[in-house]
């Protein structure tokens, strides 16, 4: 289940993208290939882009985890509200394990896909 318009699917081929995921999981188990993106056409507040879109993160980390990294890498000020999105725009709980999400929402190149949004949290 992807995201619509992801800039890295884009820019990789699909046997590419099939390739470096498998590479990660073999070299890397117990984590979860991950690319983060920015949500496009979101009419909320604009957040930076990140440095660096794909993660190699621990099955075990949760969404919050996951979150907390995104919001420390953009250095978000405390007033600004970030939503992860999985799939066709779904918001997964914080507390569920990223095994969980990628298993549910896994593409079929074997990255779990997320986009960013944002809202300030006072108007």
């Amino acid at each position: 289940m992807g995201i619509p318009n992801s800039k890295y699917k884009e820019q990789t081929s699909f046997s590419d993208r099939i390739q470096e995921s498998n590479r990660i999981k073999s070299k890397h188990p117990g984590r979860v290939p991950v690319v983060v993106e920015r949500y496009q056409g979101w009419s909320g507040e604009q957040l930076p882009e990140l440095k660096r879109s794909k993660f190699i993160i621990k099955e075990c980390f949760t969404m919050g985890h996951l979150m907390s990294m995104v919001r420390e890498q953009m250095e978000l000020r405390s007033d600004q509200q970030m939503f992860l999105f999985c799939g066709r725009s779904e918001i997964p709980p914080t507390a569920v394990p990223l095994s969980h999400i990628y298993s549910r929402y896994k593409d079929e190149d074997g990255f779990l896909y997320i986009q960013y949004a944002g809202e300030s949290a006072f108007g």
